[in-house]
């Protein structure tokens, strides 16, 4: 980690790889840079190995595998039970993590209940061109310069969005008008993504 971010302890975020492939690689560096903690997929191990990133945690279907065989220069990495997310959750829970980066589709995240996760630490998703925060409902404040982009996905039904200092220029798709906060409300859980790259 650079010597210019300041972090107090256990407020460092999670970086979770489910599919590294899905954004720009300077947005992974940037995230590895602030995630002292990193997690990845079974599906994501290809691209780490390759990279050489160290993971301090694994998420597999199948906790009987000679892992510390496989992994032996990454070790120690703690392997969790991803058969099912509460394995997950109570790593989450155990480490203290308050915000959990995940880099992957919006199809990754059918393996979680959002709500739940939600209730433990922050989920944010970096996918393609943006970075998605996830919001179960009020409002959502950010400082943007004009012409940045912000998109709005609704998680199941449709979202009551009221929006300022933002023109829609597409199906809930807006724009900065100005520099300044740009405020959204939503009257049920949706993401809320911005243009990173």
């Amino acid at each position: 980690m650079s010597s210019h971010h300041i972090i107090r302890d256990n407020q460092e975020p999670a970086l979770l790889l489910i599919h590294p492939e899905e954004v720009n690689e300077t947005v992974i560096d940037a995230l590895l840079e602030w995630a002292p903690l990193v997690i990845c997929t079974e599906e994501a191990l290809p691209f780490i190995l390759k990279k050489g990133i160290k993971i301090d945690a694994l998420l597999v279907e199948d906790v009987q595998l000679d892992w510390r065989g496989l992994l032996e220069y990454q070790w120690p990495v703690e392997i969790i039970d991803f058969s099912n997310e509460r394995g997950l959750l109570q790593f989450i829970l155990k480490r203290g993590i308050q915000i959990l980066n995940m880099i992957g589709s919006f199809a990754d995240l059918n393996y979680f209940d959002l709500q739940h996760l939600n209730e433990i630490a922050h989920p944010l998703i970096f996918n393609e061109h943006y970075k998605y925060h996830f919001q179960t409902k009020g409002n959502f404040e950010k400082w943007m310069s004009p012409g940045r982009g912000i998109i709005v996905r609704p998680l199941n039904e449709p979202s009551f969005v009221c929006i300022s200092n933002a023109e829609e220029i597409g199906e809930l798709r807006y724009q900065a008008i100005k520099e300044g906060i740009v405020s959204i409300q939503v009257s049920s859980p949706c993401w809320i993504g911005e243009v990173v790259i």
